[in-house]
């Protein structure tokens, strides 16, 4: 087996707007909260939001991301 670690950092202009796309994009994230009322979820989504701001800069929002690529052959 094989793997690679490739830098992927993601571009946003801000932390709300990364957790937006995330909001829309993740499946699974809703499913996670779909027990919770709208302003359980809000509150969550918030917090996200305020946890992410350490990652703004003057030129936008760019949090680290990596990718794990691996592959195998039988």
């Amino acid at each position: 087996m094989q793997e690679q670690i490739i830098e992927a950092p993601l571009r946003f202009s801000s932390a709300e707007e990364c957790v937006r796309w995330r909001r829309e994009a993740s499946g699974t994230m809703q499913q996670m909260l779909s027990e919770l009322d709208e302003e359980a979820k809000e509150n969550i989504w918030q917090e996200v939001v305020e946890a992410m701001r350490k990652f703004e800069k003057v030129d936008g929002f760019e949090p680290p991301c990596e990718v794990l690529i691996c592959s195998a052959t039988e």
